[in-house]
């Protein structure tokens, strides 16, 4: 009985490459096309981004992206970014709960071509977490730190993304 499990994933592990070569499935960062992508992405310059959110969202997307690289890959283009933070005062809780507040990141982002300083792409992506407010004023500024940071990487991967389908595109 195991033997032939083992043999039918085997069998399923040998097949399943082969078809998907067959209908012209490509990885988004495999291949040719992929070390095309990733030169791409590190030939963004990343402007800087205002506030700390700013900064750990600028930081996210220099770490995805490989933008810190001086020189290595020439700058075709820039990215602007502006970021609005809204952390709403009020919560949700129940007597006897934590209350939790939820964070949202939103940014406008902005590339464009060094060239001719056209705008070659434009959106805007948002990503929200929460934060439980505690009796210690430490553990909810922590919990607040927190969720910034939560919300900033998962921000870089979405726009790092949206970008890496522009740049596949063109």
């Amino acid at each position: 009985m195991v033997r032939a499990m083992r043999r039918r994933f085997l069998c399923l592990a040998l097949i399943a490459p082969m078809a998907l070569a067959a209908c012209g499935f490509e990885p988004l960062h495999g291949g040719e096309g992929g070390r095309r992508l990733t030169a791409d992405l590190a030939g963004i310059r990343i402007g800087e981004i205002a506030d700390r959110s700013g900064q750990e969202l600028r930081n996210a997307l220099v770490d995805r992206m490989g933008s810190d690289i001086p020189a290595a890959v020439p700058r075709r283009w820039r990215m602007d970014v502006a970021v609005s933070e809204t952390a709403a005062g009020g919560g949700v809780g129940v007597r006897g709960a934590d209350v939790v507040l939820p964070f949202t990141l939103a940014a406008q982002v902005r590339l464009i071509d060094i060239g001719n300083g056209s705008v070659a792409h434009a959106f805007t992506v948002t990503a929200q977490a929460s934060a439980a407010v505690v009796d210690n004023p430490f553990g909810t500024l922590q919990n607040r730190r927190a969720a910034r940071t939560q919300v900033s990487r998962e921000l870089a991967d979405r726009i790092v993304e949206r970008v890496a389908l522009f740049a596949r595109a063109r």
